[in-house]
């Protein structure tokens, strides 16, 4: 669309000034006054269509610039991670490989996450790992399966970002079918996607480390297999704790902690800071 306003305008210069130039050449013309008025009409027509064709590419220019950043600049500049925010660095990262939409530019590191954020956030960290740094497949939208959740509409933002998890057999939603879109996604919940995401669920008589957890017996039944597989997770996200707090909301930098890698120890783990000087470096036209 700008190639072709660009084409029309230069189409338009060209035929005013054809037409400033040759118009009347062959024409025999008894009033020179007329004649003058008339070539200095046009060449003030031709002034005005040059402002606007150089107006037209600075707009361009800068609309580009919005959309795409310059070289390895985040396309947004995150404006409030000054001071002690945990985990600004990997916040930075994500930010890198366009993972959160921040059109204002503030990443808000203490206010909830709700769950069809979580699963739109890691859907896209998810596919950017893929895209840039080589490995596993695609998680892929699935605009043709029947909706897996009584209570989420087709038109809600979440939709089809945990349609594409749940069509990809990742268990992102509750027993009874809901999915609670809007709701603050928990720690225990969190736990159980993203450890589905790296390697799946486990079986939870094989492994102990929930125990660890003071409050081990306030974990869902439903969670504690992914709890237990998910040590790796949980010292990534909230450090070395004695208790877990399954039913505390996730914080928007604990998600991003959360996202940073993917894989798991038997699956050699990338880092977003990896991702990012990988995508850096095709962008550069360098090779790693």
């Amino acid at each position: 669309m700008r190639r072709q306003g660009s084409f029309l305008l230069w189409a338009l210069m060209a035929s005013v000034l054809v037409c400033a130039t040759g118009c009347n050449q062959g024409t025999i013309s008894t009033d020179g006054g007329a004649l003058t008025e008339e070539n200095k009409a046009l060449k003030a027509r031709v002034a005005e269509l040059e402002a606007d064709l150089a107006q037209y590419q600075t707009n361009r220019h800068s609309t580009e610039t919005a959309q795409h950043g310059q070289g390895n600049t985040p396309m947004v500049a995150v404006t409030d991670l000054d001071g002690d925010v945990p985990h600004a660095d990997k916040i930075k990262d994500l930010v890198a490989l366009d993972v959160f939409e921040l059109p204002d530019g503030k990443f808000e590191p203490y206010r909830n996450v709700t769950r069809a954020e979580f699963v739109k956030d890691l859907y896209q960290a998810y596919n950017a790992f893929v895209k840039y740094g080589g490995k596993g497949e695609a998680i892929l939208y699935a605009p043709n399966a029947d909706p897996f959740f009584s209570d989420l509409p087709k038109d809600h933002d979440g939709y089809k970002y945990a349609q594409a998890l749940a069509n990809a057999g990742i268990s992102v939603g509750y027993p009874d079918g809901t999915f609670k879109p809007d709701q603050p996604i928990t720690r225990e919940e969190m736990i159980g996607i993203k450890v589905g995401v790296d390697r799946g669920p486990k079986n939870p008589t094989k492994y102990f480390y929930i125990d660890n957890f003071s409050d081990h017996k306030q974990v869902d039944k439903n969670f504690t297999g992914y709890v237990n597989s998910g040590d790796y997770l949980i010292e990534q996200t909230f450090g070395k704790v004695k208790s877990l707090k399954p039913k505390a909301t996730l914080l928007h930098y604990e998600e991003a902690a959360a996202l940073w890698t993917f894989g798991n120890p038997n699956n050699p783990k990338q880092t977003a800071s990896d991702v990012r000087h990988m995508k850096e470096k095709a962008a550069s036209g360098k090779s790693s």
